[in-house]
């Protein structure tokens, strides 16, 4: 079992090895943004092209 200190020493070397820069947090979050966006603007263009065809079967019939 371990000691109070050897655990103390542990949650302390923990925050340490998972520090990240905060440059590099937002170029994360800018490259996830950018992703997102091209998703959604993909996402949309199929819509609109679904909704397209609707449309025209719609009012050929």
């Amino acid at each position: 079992m371990a000691s109070k200190a050897s655990k103390k020493e542990k949650k302390d070397e923990a925050p340490a090895t998972a520090v990240a820069s905060m440059a590099s947090l937002v170029k994360l979050l800018e490259e996830h943004r950018d992703a997102l966006s091209k998703e959604f603007k993909s996402a949309m263009t199929s819509l609109e092209a679904k909704l397209d065809f609707v449309q025209e079967t719609v009012t050929d019939h």
